[in-house]
């Protein structure tokens, strides 16, 4: 069997994985609370991850006969388009044992091991989302879940405009989506 190339997402699939991103977006920034109160981050890591892996799954449409953490990842890794593994197995599987341990133990995991999880989760979501769904995880937002293409061209102007630093177009970018959603539900009424 040759190489595949990664299947471009559909809608559905790009609002699903930005909301794996805002996952993780909020534990990277619980992660950044002082210790011991980021050592929940863990818990928004492994469901970022097992989220991916649940539209992973249904992206490829494959189904593990395990159903858990390590099931899918095995699964979905035996199956990608460019027949390369995932990676990242065993510091995932870390990852996945910190979740049980805090969850079910309450045992909190020091600053090394949510450092060393935060980074090899950057990375796994990195280097998997464009292989599976042909994105760069980086550029997916929660502006994908907009469905004006109006609101959502403003919106993603006023990203970019904030990732250069020109809060002033950001804001303004955010106005006119904002007014333009506005006169639309109210003339709808």
């Amino acid at each position: 069997m040759g190489t595949q190339e990664a299947a471009s997402a559909s809608r559905e699939e790009i609002e699903r994985l930005a909301l794996i991103r805002y996952q993780l977006d909020l534990a990277l920034r619980q992660a950044e609370q002082a210790h011991p109160r980021n050592g929940f981050c863990v818990l928004g890591f492994q469901d970022a991850v097992e989220w991916f892996f649940y539209l992973a799954a249904d992206h490829l449409d494959v189904e593990p006969k395990k159903k858990d953490f390590s099931g899918y990842y095995k699964e979905i890794s035996a199956n990608m388009p460019d027949e390369i593994p995932l990676g990242y197995e065993a510091a995932l599987m870390s990852l996945n044992n910190a979740r049980v341990n805090l969850k079910h133990y309450g045992n909190l995991p020091d600053q090394s091991t949510i450092e060393r999880h935060r980074g090899t989760v950057q990375a796994f979501f990195d280097e998997a989302t464009p292989r599976l769904f042909d994105a760069s995880f980086a550029s997916i937002s929660l502006v994908h879940l907009m469905q004006d293409e109006k609101v959502n061209q403003n919106l993603k102007s006023a990203e970019d405009a904030w990732q250069t630093g020109d809060a002033r177009m950001a804001m303004g970018q955010l106005r006119l989506g904002f007014n333009h959603s506005l006169d639309e539900h109210l003339g709808a009424c």
